[in-house]
């Protein structure tokens, strides 16, 4: 298969870029740390994005983001900026008290577990480094990373939604006192209390925020079909339908535009035209409803032909 890049992509991965580098500098700043000792982060941070790239790629490629390998990663710049204005806020809470699972559920409603774990593990790694936290920090944030990773998929869920945000309030206010007993030996009451308020703004957070998030990721698919199809309703898919080669030309035409040229001509027209004969037999043509799983399915079979 032959891979295509398209300029939103690009540029998203280069703002993703700028970010890690402003979290970096911000973050050192805000620990009154030398220049020295930036340049030594700003590597660590350049070594992470490097990695990170690989991991979207890989993801995208496999179809691990909501099933969409042409994906521009916009969402996932977006969430990414959140998560580290979440943990540079977090510098300044009481030790033991860092909303991570905040980061844990934005980058995975907007990415993948995968994308989610590798962007909690950097900024919460950095976090502690620069600003000094104990090993038993490190090892609650990342408990705190992966719960939010799996409760994330779980809520999704309606059903499972409210036993989810019950979960995630224990271990807000559980884990910050177990985990200060047993770094110093001692209860400290006033942690079960901040545990309380901040679980309680992941909840509402969960309940309200996420699910549109994680709506907004599988939606990504549909408005890419709508875009090569430049259709908004079932009646203007069925005139591209009926108008046979040219209207395959044109699908072609913007298929290059949204996704890229994969220098396929006739076996994209080909491509193309199952792609429309599926969607007609799926409702799409008729003004049937339009099921997001089967535009998935329809768009990944038409792209295939494509790059056979």
């Amino acid at each position: 298969m032959r891979e295509r890049y398209v300029a939103k992509r690009v540029i998203n991965l280069l703002l993703l870029f700028l970010i890690t580098a402003g979290f970096t500098a911000a973050l050192c700043q805000l620990q009154g740390l030398y220049a020295d000792e930036l340049t030594g982060y700003l590597f660590l941070a350049f070594m992470f994005f490097v990695l990170f790239v690989y991991v979207l790629e890989y993801s995208r490629a496999e179809g691990k983001i909501a099933d969409n390998r042409e994906t521009d990663y916009s969402k996932i710049s977006a969430g990414f900026f959140a998560s580290a204005l979440i943990i540079l806020i977090s510098v300044r809470l009481p030790e033991f008290l860092k909303p991570v699972i905040l980061v844990a559920l934005i980058m995975t409603a907007l990415g993948s577990q995968m994308i989610a774990v590798c962007t909690g593990l950097f900024l919460c790694a950095l976090m502690c480094l620069a600003g000094g936290g104990s090993a038993q920090e490190m090892v609650l944030c990342c408990l705190m990373l992966l719960f939010g990773c799996m409760l994330e998929l779980t809520a999704e869920r309606a059903h499972l939604r409210y036993w989810c945000a019950a979960i995630v309030f224990a271990l807000a206010v559980m884990l910050p006192g177990i985990f200060y007993y047993l770094a110093y030996r001692e209860v400290k009451l006033s942690l079960f209390l901040f545990g309380a308020v901040e679980g309680a703004v992941e909840v509402i957070f969960l309940l309200l925020v996420i699910t549109q998030l994680a709506a907004a990721k599988h939606a990504e698919v549909s408005d890419l079909f709508a875009d090569i199809l430049d259709v908004s309703d079932g009646a203007g898919a069925a005139k591209i339908f009926q108008n046979g080669i040219p209207a395959c030309q044109t699908c072609l035409a913007r298929c290059r535009k949204v996704c890229g040229d994969c220098g396929r001509g006739q076996k994209c027209v080909r491509g193309g035209r199952i792609l429309l004969q599926d969607w007609d037999n799926r409702g799409g043509a008729s003004g049937g409803e339009r099921d997001p799983h089967c535009q998935k399915r329809v768009l990944s079979g038409g792209r295939d032909r494509c790059d056979q």
